[in-house]
């Protein structure tokens, strides 16, 4: 309904409470603001979903590197779930956030998941918050190894923020999920 640009002011206004200076960026978030309206980022879709990213960094450091994939699908019904372990990762491939860590299969609440997933899968990540590279990615699912630490608690996400190559910020989420 309205183009990117002005949908990012919009946004930008929303959460800060301020104009969005786009030339030249001033903030950090200004900064991404401008970054996410340039055309260039369409070639990102590799990167960006999760299968397509495992198999980039699998030609270019090797897949010893990746945790295990129990498979690809288009659709919640071809999973067959009698062949995964007792505790895995369901993740839809085109966005972010579009995660459910089974801990106990057998505890699985079929019905929520597929209710769930088909929803994110009827999703374009893009027009959630207009991130151009998740514009052209096919929709599908992952299930992957649940990992844990050492100590048998999940693994907690940590988000490494670059700007020109650079670390600038490191966000360590202990939600575990």
């Amino acid at each position: 309904l309205i183009d990117d640009r002005r949908y990012t002011e919009i946004v930008h206004h929303i959460i800060f409470g301020k104009k969005l200076h786009l030339e030249p960026p001033r903030t950090y978030n200004e900064h991404l603001s401008a970054l996410k309206l340039q055309d260039k980022y369409l070639e990102y879709a590799q990167y960006a979903d999760k299968y397509e990213a495992r198999r980039y960094v699998a030609s270019v450091i090797g897949e010893q590197y990746l945790n295990p994939v129990y498979g690809v699908y288009d659709s919640y019904d071809d999973i067959h779930f009698e062949t995964l372990p007792d505790q895995f990762a369901i993740k839809c491939t085109h966005g972010s956030s579009y995660n459910i860590i089974v801990r106990d299969k057998a505890a699985l609440n079929h019905r929520k998941a597929k209710r769930k997933i088909d929803r994110w899968l009827g999703e374009n990540y893009y027009y959630v918050m207009r991130e151009k590279q998740y514009k052209n990615i096919k929709p599908r699912i992952m299930i992957d190894q649940f990992l844990r630490q050492k100590d048998g608690n999940p693994l907690n996400e940590v988000k490494l923020y670059c700007i020109n190559g650079v670390v600038r910020f490191i966000v360590d989420n202990h939600e575990n999920e």
